[in-house]
């Protein structure tokens, strides 16, 4: 629950100053923290089908994703949480032709042991199934980054 009120509080303002497009993904940052979001390819404003690619933050972060947005279906997100870290994280988008049908992966170079969370809804509704297409279909991602010695790194992992 936690999740869905920051990510509320994250989409709800996307006015012309906070959000941009990039090769479809809805880009809003509002203070520290970023969302990118797939748009259903059937919404107002019109995604792609199986968004790829990548994200990088900082020299260490990268998150790779590749998703399937159902026509008709809600739009799926990828959120970076950077208040811990006390600094403006600057994610990058890289756009790639789609990988084998995975959902996501999350590295970072300083924290071989990430901290991951999966809500018990989403995993009740995924099943035994975590990384397969019911993730790359369903799932949600969020980050939460914080500062480290000399760089960002992550602090928690959350799939809902």
């Amino acid at each position: 629950m936690r999740i869905c009120a920051i990510l509320i509080a994250l989409i709800l303002p996307l006015h012309a100053e906070s959000w941009r497009m990039q090769g479809g993904v809805i880009i809003n940052k509002v203070g520290n923290s970023y969302i990118f979001v797939f748009p259903s390819t059937e919404g107002r404003i019109t995604g792609i089908a199986e968004p790829a690619g990548k994200i990088k933050v900082g020299k260490t972060i990268t998150v790779v994703y590749s998703l399937k947005i159902i026509g008709g279906g809600r739009a799926r997100f990828i959120g970076f949480n950077a208040t811990q870290a006390h600094t403006d994280p600057k994610p990058t988008l890289s756009i790639e032709e789609g990988y084998k049908t995975f959902g996501f992966a999350v590295k970072d170079a300083n924290n071989p042991n990430l901290d991951i969370h999966i809500d018990p809804e989403f995993a009740k509704k995924v099943g035994a199934s975590l990384r397969g297409e019911k993730v790359a279909k369903q799932g949600n991602l969020y980050v939460t980054i914080g500062k480290g010695k000399d760089t960002l790194k992550v602090v928690r992992v959350d799939l809902n």
